[in-house]
């Protein structure tokens, strides 16, 4: 895979699925956002806090991050410093063709409310194993078979997450919560978000200050309450789209006022996207 390409997953999927390898440094900050796909981070060395809405996991290398589709999240990482992992985008349309049992680790995220999958021996030591082979196989990319055999480790590597969470040789492993008032502005958020909000509607609904919340979400986070709004609703009214409604329906069901404020964030958050988003 050629430099540019390597350092910069553009946050899009058009195939089954896309792998990559990672070892550029960032060189900025990257934000919340989501993805229509779901997606796996590996953290190979380096030193990484990463982000899960209000959840925050401090990582340690062959930690696996596992993040559905429309999870806001976001790495937070010293620019410049160490940072190598392996990012994998997965479609649903992989786990129809393969096998829907590949999809637990994902959907077990729910039940077990941790992100995080931290391996134990011995199955410590088969994804060591493993990680090298993927790196090698997705350095080799213009060979014979090249695709077949990446297709291979991606669904080796999910065998290996699912067993070994079946077998206890994994933990999701805890998380801390950035901030009480934060998970309540948060909530507050996702409950309304299809109704009409703004900064006002929600400090007068927890008893808090405008100002106060608003340098405090922004502290905690990284990103501004309206970004968070803007972010969960293009996801849900993208979900819409799919799903058959007209654009201008979705938009409005989703909670924007308008197509147009829909189509503005989005092509905003191409953008962004385009500059990198991991």
């Amino acid at each position: 895979m050629n430099k540019n390409k390597e350092s910069n997953p553009d946050g899009y999927l058009r195939e089954e699925f896309r792998l990559f390898h990672i070892e550029t440094p960032l060189d900025h900050e990257i934000g919340f956002h989501y993805h229509d796909f779901h997606k796996i981070f590996i953290l190979i060395s380096g030193d990484c806090e990463y982000w899960i809405e209000e959840k925050r996991y401090e990582l340690r290398p062959l930690d696996a991050v596992i993040i559905p589709a429309g999870t806001l999240h976001r790495p937070v990482v010293r620019p410049g410093a160490e940072y190598k992992r392996i990012i994998i985008y997965i479609s649903n349309d992989f786990f129809v063709n393969e096998n829907k049992t590949l999809f637990e680790c994902f959907s077990s995220v729910q039940s077990d409310r941790s992100h995080l999958i931290r391996h134990i021996n011995p199955n410590r030591a088969e994804i060591a194993n493993l990680l090298p082979r993927i790196i090698d196989d997705e350095r080799n990319e213009s060979e014979y078979g090249s695709d077949i055999i990446k297709r291979l480790r991606v669904t080796e590597l999910l065998v290996m997450l699912n067993r070994a969470l079946k077998n206890k040789e994994a933990n999701y492993t805890s998380f801390s919560v950035s901030n009480k008032t934060v998970e309540q502005i948060r909530d507050y958020i996702d409950s309304n978000l299809t109704k009409d909000l703004d900064i006002d509607t929600i400090a007068g609904a927890l008893y808090l200050n405008r100002s106060y919340i608003m340098h405090l979400f922004k502290q905690e986070t990284g990103t501004t309450i309206g970004n968070y709004i803007t972010e969960k609703r293009m996801f849900l009214a993208n979900k819409y789209i799919k799903e058959g409604h007209p654009k201008g329906e979705a938009s409005l069901m989703a909670g924007f006022p308008s197509y147009s404020a829909f189509h503005y964030a989005y092509n905003k958050a191409s953008v962004s996207r385009k500059i990198g988003a991991e």
